[in-house]
């Protein structure tokens, strides 16, 4: 069971999640002959972390409350750390924010929040109080949030120095986090730069599972500052980058964000097919935000294209509805706006 872990986390490590399933389901029925339960935990930990970036949210959340069950009846402190982030990281993509705080908030006050952790199980050390406030400030971001955001970020900055940063992990996440927050509050170059110190920070062979963020992360703040050429050349790098390691992970944000550049770059009829299929998978697997995002998308396509009719109506309220659910209030914000210039266009009140 060891073995086939560390296998696994292999993959985990360079991005491809999808390589290490097969040794997966290996070590589950390995684990489930074992008199020890702690095993099956780690087992049901690790195929948490393969199901979230494939999209499959219920399976994630399913094994991740497993992990943590197990850990809490064992006594496996190290086993609760990691399920109890597994799952944060599950509810945020399925757009219960708050829950994924409380998640998260609880490991910044244990000491699986101040010192290192090991993810992947029993592959590498992990950069885990860094990973912790990266996840909290994403959370932050979609609330709307911002003040709370910036007060992390300025506490992780002066801490970041504290860390013993062989890899650059814990610089890596924090410039990645700087320049969400920068995009979020409309700051395009400040963004630019702190993803691109995020990009050249990074490494494929440690970093691998954070190549999404980072650098699908500048292609948007390039899109956002309207230098719409850097910003396709980025994402087709990106692009390559997932083909070489043959990764499908995160497939439905890498189509949202390429449908944003998409639009400001004038292609709206490519725009809308990625944003098509951004809800298509998004819906599968239950990853409302995208879905949200998605939706406002379209209708900020037939906004730029003229077009204020029912079917822009409806999407962009369905968006409302989705960002009024989850607490997405900047996402709410934008879909109010588009429903503002619709109503206007068309001579009626909301």
């Amino acid at each position: 069971v060891r073995l086939r872990l560390a296998v696994s986390g292999t993959g985990m490590t360079i991005g491809n999640y999808e390589y290490g399933r097969p040794f997966l389901l290996e070590a589950q029925r390995v684990a489930e002959t074992l008199a020890d339960r702690s095993w099956q935990g780690h087992v049901a930990a690790a195929m948490a972390s393969c199901a979230r970036p494939a999209g499959d949210l219920a399976s994630a959340v399913s094994f991740g409350q497993q992990a943590l069950e197990i850990a809490n009846e064992v006594d496996d402190h190290p086993l609760q750390v990691v399920a109890r982030f597994i799952l944060a990281c599950s509810e945020s993509n399925a757009g219960n924010f708050r829950r994924s705080l409380e998640h998260l908030t609880i490991l910044l006050r244990t000491d699986g929040g101040d010192s290192d952790a090991t993810f992947g199980l029993d592959t590498r050390p992990y950069a885990f109080p860094s990973v912790v406030r990266y996840w909290m400030t994403s959370n932050y971001l979609q609330l709307g949030e911002f003040t709370a955001a910036m007060r992390l970020v300025e506490e992780w900055t002066q801490r970041n120095a504290l860390h013993d940063d062989l890899l650059g992990t814990h610089a890596l996440l924090l410039h990645i986090s700087q320049g969400k927050l920068q995009n979020a509050i409309g700051n395009s170059e400040m963004a630019i730069a702190a993803f691109e110190t995020a990009v050249a920070a990074y490494r494929d062979d440690c970093h691998g599972h954070f190549h999404t963020p980072s650098a699908w992360g500048l292609g948007l703040a390039y899109a956002l500052a309207g230098r719409i050429s850097h910003a396709l050349v980025q994402f087709e790098r990106a692009e390559a980058h997932a083909e070489t390691i043959g990764s499908t992970a995160y497939m439905h944000t890498r189509l949202r964000h390429v449908a944003s550049s998409l639009i400001e770059a004038g292609r709206y009829d490519e725009a809308a097919r990625m944003a098509t299929e951004a809800i298509t998978l998004s819906r599968k697997g239950g990853i409302r935000p995208v879905e949200a995002g998605a939706l406002a998308l379209l209708g900020e396509i037939a906004k730029r294209q003229g077009h204020p009719n029912q079917e822009m109506e409806r999407r962009v309220l369905d968006a409302l509805t989705l960002a009024e659910t989850l607490e997405m209030r900047p996402l709410a914000a934008r879909c109010h706006l588009l429903l503002a210039w619709l109503y206007d266009k068309r001579n009626r009140p909301p």
